[in-house]
């Protein structure tokens, strides 16, 4: 059985800037996928499965790249 909960709480001023994060979490591989902006392509990342060191540096280099552009 599958379930997918989806949240989404939208409270930016114009000079906050967020990073949207989706995880898709299989038995053999985790997928991450990020975007700034609910109208932005995300960007997609696959990952072993439970390599939850991994999830986290991706993350960080994700909010890393958010920074660095000035959003």
């Amino acid at each position: 059985m599958s379930t997918t909960v989806t949240a989404r709480v939208n409270h930016r001023t114009a000079s906050e800037v967020c990073l949207f994060v989706s995880f898709e979490l299989g038995e053999k591989e985790w997928k991450i996928a990020w975007a700034t902006s609910l109208g932005e392509k995300p960007r997609l990342q696959t990952l072993r499965a439970r390599d939850t060191l991994r999830l986290l540096e991706r993350i960080e280099r994700a909010r890393d790249a958010v920074h660095a552009r000035g959003w």
